[in-house]
């Protein structure tokens, strides 16, 4: 992924002028021996828009994002939040900044029941919590959000 560049720094008419992007990425390098995943890759994303990661496999789609989301490092660069030059040193430092990622491929522990897997990184479960505890929470989270599961199945 070579020489990506957004099409404008200007805001979107619905933002006033000079608002700064919510996120944005200046001159970010990633490489490994042999390969250069990314290089000199900018954007800005600005409040309200959405935006997609297109190309062929190996193109450093998943690596620029790993590089967003504090799964790497950028070996050379700049990551912008909300105007301020940061650092995710880790993906817990980026999901605190509001920033996370939904994989292609879901990432499940195949042992674990789907009760298990949902609260498996979620900070607010107990150190120890019964099964049947875990599953009722499980439940709860489903009827919430409108997504029908069951909580005991394996996945």
């Amino acid at each position: 992924m070579a020489d990506v560049t957004h099409a404008s720094n200007a805001p979107p008419a619905h933002l006033a002028a000079g608002t700064p992007p919510i996120l944005e990425l200046v001159n970010i390098a990633k490489y490994f021996p042999g390969v250069i995943a990314n290089e000199n890759v900018s954007l800005n994303v600005f409040p309200g828009e959405i935006h997609a990661l297109l190309g062929e496999n190996g193109a450093g789609k998943s690596t620029l994002m790993n590089v967003v989301t504090g799964l790497y490092q950028p070996d050379a660069g700049e990551i912008i939040i909300d105007g301020y030059g940061t650092t995710f040193p880790a993906p817990d430092a980026a999901i605190a900044a509001g920033i996370g990622m939904v994989h292609q491929h879901f990432r499940l522990v195949p042992r674990f029941t789907v009760a298990e897997n949902l609260h498996l990184g979620w900070s607010e479960t107990p150190r120890r919590l019964a099964g049947k505890d875990i599953e009722e929470r499980a439940s709860a989270l489903s009827k919430k959000f409108g997504l029908p599961i069951t909580p005991s199945a394996v996945v």
